[in-house]
């Protein structure tokens, strides 16, 4: 009998080093999953949990501008609302310009200002409570703060509440369309653009030299990426896709030039915006896009 009990201490003692192990206290239950926000892409950077009521989307919802940002904000905020319309397949909310404490429940507040020094370019802020509260110090954060709204709501139009900051790893994170394989209609053009933004990326790469698009088509995409914070860049693949006959992997040595320009992570060579050549990383679609495919199924994208 004593053999007995000491063996079920040592286990009790054992079940209660797990526990406490495991962060929690013995004898309560594990925290509620309603303090957990639904998982987005890229995953955020913080969020802290808070008390009180969370959000609650209504058909009455606004998307809610600051007064003293209209002049800039309000364009985003237009685009905001109607991919909100498309993503909850309700009409778009009103754009209205109010401060914050006019606000009501189930509206969203965009505004500038922020003094977070930590979220930068293009980090935000976002508080979930009655309303949502989107804060920044850019045009280009509030926007990404508007891109993880759009992923939570898809998910569920209630939130719990809490605080969200967040902000990106890399100022460049782009994708490369491979124009040599085929030529991509606008529709095409303007869908990949609204998933890049989705995802927070900001660039779109297309080759210079093996694209089909027209002047006017080019100047139709370009404006449409403004509008969601993704910029257009020409690039030329280096040495694969220069001209052969100045190509020094011309003839024997190509294939094994192409290798290597793989290898090298399909960095292209392309228009930075201020008129010199400079360096991108980038995903080359629709050829190397199976990354992108398996963090859609695994519902994370890390570093990014």
């Amino acid at each position: 009998m004593t053999k007995r009990v000491s063996l079920i201490r040592i286990l009790l003692a054992v079940g209660v080093a797990l526990v406490l192990a495991a962060g929690l206290s013995p004898g309560l239950p594990p925290a509620s999953a309603a303090e957990a926000l639904p998982a987005v892409l890229p995953a955020l950077r913080q969020w802290q949990a808070g008390a009180g009521a969370g959000y609650a989307w209504t058909a009455a919802a606004r998307v809610v501008v600051n007064p003293a940002d209209a002049a800039t904000l309000t364009a985003a905020a237009r685009t905001f609302a109607a991919d909100l319309g498309l993503a909850l397949n309700v009409p778009s909310p009103p754009v209205v310009t109010a401060t914050v404490g006019t606000t009501q429940p189930g509206d969203i507040f965009l505004g500038l200002g922020s003094t977070d020094q930590q979220l930068g370019n293009e980090g935000y802020a976002l508080t979930v409570g009655p309303t949502l509260q989107v804060s920044a110090q850019t045009v280009a954060g509030a926007f990404w703060g508007s891109r993880t709204i759009l992923q939570l709501v898809r998910q569920s139009t209630a939130l719990p509440a809490g605080t969200v900051r967040d902000w990106p790893q890399y100022a460049v994170r782009a994708v490369l369309v491979d124009t040599n394989a085929r030529h991509f209609p606008l529709g095409w053009w303007f869908n990949e653009i609204r998933d890049l933004s989705y995802l927070k990326l900001n660039e779109l790469q297309f080759g210079a030299n093996t694209s089909a698009l027209s002047a006017a088509e080019s100047q139709q995409i370009d404006a449409f990426a403004a509008t969601y914070n993704v910029k257009l860049t020409p690039v030329v693949n280096m040495p694969g896709h220069l001209n052969p006959g100045r190509c020094p992997a011309a003839g024997p040595r190509h294939a094994a030039q192409r290798q290597w320009n793989r290898a090298a992570g399909g960095v292209g060579l392309g228009e930075s915006g201020r008129g010199e050549l400079g360096a991108r990383p980038d995903v080359d679609v629709p050829g190397e896009v199976r990354w992108i495919d398996l963090a859609h199924r695994r519902r994370r994208i890390s570093g990014i």
